[in-house]
């Protein structure tokens, strides 16, 4: 079979068109065709260029986002160390749970439809 492929090669290399081989254009266009498959997946594949850009853009939407929520977070924590032990820890867990809707990992949600 690689023999009857590598003849079939052989005699479309020694064609000729005019006085030019067609042998010298199907290699050169070969190459091109592999280089361009090659430049493309460069730029517009999953491990792109392109790729890369928006991964990066990603990257720095969430570093704002985490900056921010940091933020917060620390001044959470500031106004709750003022408040101190004046309140009572049982309390402030169940006006978390009322106002925020938070719950424990080990606590099931009953919603009511209507």
């Amino acid at each position: 079979m690689t023999c009857l492929s590598s003849k079939i090669f052989d005699i479309l290399l020694s064609m000729r068109v005019g006085n030019q081989k067609i042998g010298g254009l199907l290699g050169i266009s070969l190459i091109f065709v592999v280089a361009f498959y090659f430049i493309y997946h460069t730029v517009q594949g999953e491990p792109g260029i392109l790729a890369l850009n928006r991964v990066t853009k990603e990257l720095h939407q969430a570093q704002e986002e985490l900056g921010a929520l940091t933020v917060e977070k620390e001044t959470l924590e500031h106004k709750l160390n003022l408040i101190g032990n004046r309140i009572d820890k049982r309390l402030l867990e169940v006006q978390v749970r009322a106002i925020l809707g938070y719950v424990h990992s080990d606590e099931f949600v009953v919603l009511d439809p209507f």
